[in-house]
């Protein structure tokens, strides 16, 4: 990703070596701060948070996991609860051998690379400007890194981004 948005968060400066990948993330809705306006970019990142992260960028999907079929389920903040279902549906994020989702626990430097490299594997990704010209195109199951367009020979008025990508 390549955009960049100014970083509101306090405990994030511009001389930092991170800081145009914060302000990427920013700028592209996956990756935000805390209520008290901190980012906390030297604290491990939990299961939890990375879940909802990877949810943002994730296609729309109809599938979900249970996951009261983890015993500690229950742990899951309801604010991550249906990106984590959504991650886990997709088996990018599943229980420990213990049987353990274990959402609060920091998420290893193996285990993100493991579900980088599956969601390279089994998403397509659209690396490029993506112009719609076509009112019949299908823009689902896509993770978009690039700008996308619609273009003015479409009209005016007739069907929001939104609509144009979730249309099946």
């Amino acid at each position: 990703l390549s955009g960049d948005s100014a970083v509101p968060y306090k405990d994030v400066y511009t001389s930092q070596w991170y800081y145009s990948e914060i302000s990427a993330g920013v700028a592209a809705n996956y990756a935000g701060g805390y209520s008290d306006n901190t980012f906390r970019p030297n604290s491990p990142i939990t299961r939890e948070e990375a879940a909802v992260m990877l949810a943002k960028v994730l296609p729309a999907s109809k599938e979900k996991s249970s996951l009261k079929k983890y015993r500690d389920y229950t742990k899951i903040s309801s604010s991550a609860l249906t990106s984590f279902e959504k991650v886990a549906a997709k088996e990018y994020m599943g229980a420990y051998a213990d049987g353990l989702i274990h959402p609060k626990d920091p998420l290893t430097r193996a285990q993100t690379a493991k579900i980088l490299c599956e969601v390279l594997d089994n998403e397509t990704i659209e690396n490029k400007e993506v112009i719609i010209e076509d009112n019949n195109a299908k823009y689902t199951d896509k993770i978009f890194t690039g700008d996308v367009l619609i273009d003015s020979a479409l009209g005016e008025g007739k069907e929001s981004v939104a609509q144009l990508i979730a249309r099946a």
